[in-house]
């Protein structure tokens, strides 16, 4: 059983969204820019702009012992996606020598996720998080590494969403999410396997703290284990865990 001392648990339960959800910009820099490229700038700059998309499928998978991966309903996306690829999503080009920018919500809150475009056409990104300790034991950590694919459609001719926004055109995204578990890692996936079935075992320094890890611990395993990909039972042997979500 771990020590009872202060937990490192929320180093890596809130670990993607801090780390991935870095940009949370001014929404009148959004706003203003994407709302200029119905003038001279987008002869500057041909992708930024609003963009309608839909979700229509989503997986989840998990690796260890083998691999499974299970479709599940819309309605599991996880609150990450949701909350940056929103319909209609803001594309948002930063430097056109490099083709780098953003996903953007078009919901005022500015929540982003980097991407790449590879030609006005066309999404192409790969990114990875530092490793962080996954639990207690620094001979096990953690990473997300992040795939995103898509295809631009821009609209012949001005239109807007049914809220007055001025509409570029449509996209078509892929967007992967894989947290891998590194190094000697059964232990620890052990140990929060032990806080899952029992808060006693979750190493906090009172009952409330114990009870506050264990939710975290349900929480980072729930989307998984609900979906069918996994149970508590295949824990310490994960190798990595992942979702991916489509869009249309």
């Amino acid at each position: 059983m771990r020590s009872r001392v202060q937990s490192p648990v929320y180093r890596w339960v809130p670990y993607l969204s801090a780390t991935v959800l870095a940009a949370s910009l001014s929404g009148c820099r959004f706003g203003n820019y994407v709302a200029d490229q119905n003038t001279s700038a987008a002869t500057a700059d041909p992708i930024s702009g609003y963009y309608e998309t839909e979700a229509s499928a989503l997986a989840f998978c998990a690796a260890g012992t083998t691999t499974n991966c299970v479709s599940a309903a819309l309605t599991e996306i996880p609150s990450l996606v949701k909350a940056v690829v929103t319909n209609p999503v803001i594309l948002y080009l930063t430097d056109a020598s490099t083709g780098e920018g953003y996903l953007v919500a078009s919901d005022g809150s500015d929540y982003s996720l980097p991407t790449s475009f590879s030609s006005t056409s066309l999404i192409s990104y790969s990114g990875s998080t530092s490793a962080d300790t996954l639990w207690d034991d620094a001979a096990c950590t953690t990473s997300i590494h992040i795939e995103e694919s898509g295809s631009i459609s821009k609209t012949a001719s001005a239109s807007e969403t049914s809220t007055g926004l001025p509409l570029s055109g449509s996209v078509s995204l892929t967007l992967s999410f894989i947290q891998s578990f590194d190094g000697d890692c059964s232990p620890s996936l052990t140990a929060m396997k032990a806080c899952l079935e029992d808060p006693a075992q979750c190493g906090g320094a009172t009952s409330e703290e114990d009870a506050q890890y264990q939710e975290a611990v349900q929480s980072f395993f729930a989307p998984y284990v609900n979906a069918g990909a996994m149970t508590a039972d295949d824990i310490p042997s994960l190798s990595s865990i992942a979702y991916e979500v489509t869009f249309d």
